[in-house]
């Protein structure tokens, strides 16, 4: 697999090695990364179940050329931005209007098989801390 297209592939999330920061973590995660078939760039495919076992799935699409797209409800004004950092790095960032509300971080191992996404987001609801994660995925 070229450098290039590194992250491309299916990932399991290691629930017991990553960490929620004291909030409940996923009872498993799947992240699905392919070329977009319409653009360039690629395709985000992630899916859950809660720790209440709750279902949820998303999709994103992007290039890693750090140009804003809109994501989400286009009402709220919602922008999501890829930056391809180094070969064994991709960032995302989530913008409400100028402001940047959250940010992922997803690095491969030396050996491409294991990917750490470190996650920050503002708190969901009035009063809530910041949202922070370290989820380790597993090439399969």
């Amino acid at each position: 697999m070229s450098d290039n297209n590194a992250f491309l592939g299916s990932w399991v999330m290691d629930v017991a090695a990553s960490d929620y920061g004291g909030r409940p973590s996923p009872l498993q995660a799947t992240y699905v990364i392919r070329p977009n078939q319409d653009a360039p760039g690629y395709t985000f495919d992630m899916a859950w179940t809660t720790d209440d076992n709750q279902p949820i799935t998303a999709t994103f699409d992007g290039v890693p050329n750090g140009e804003r797209i809109p994501y989400g409800d286009p009402a709220k004004g919602g922008m999501i931005a890829l930056v391809r950092v180094n070969d064994r790095q991709l960032d995302s960032y989530s913008y409400a209007g100028d402001a940047v509300i959250a940010q992922a971080s997803r690095v491969l191992s030396a050996d491409g098989n294991t990917m750490t996404v470190t996650q920050w987001g503002m708190g969901i609801g009035a009063g809530d801390p910041p949202l922070r994660s370290v989820s380790i995925y597993r090439r399969q």
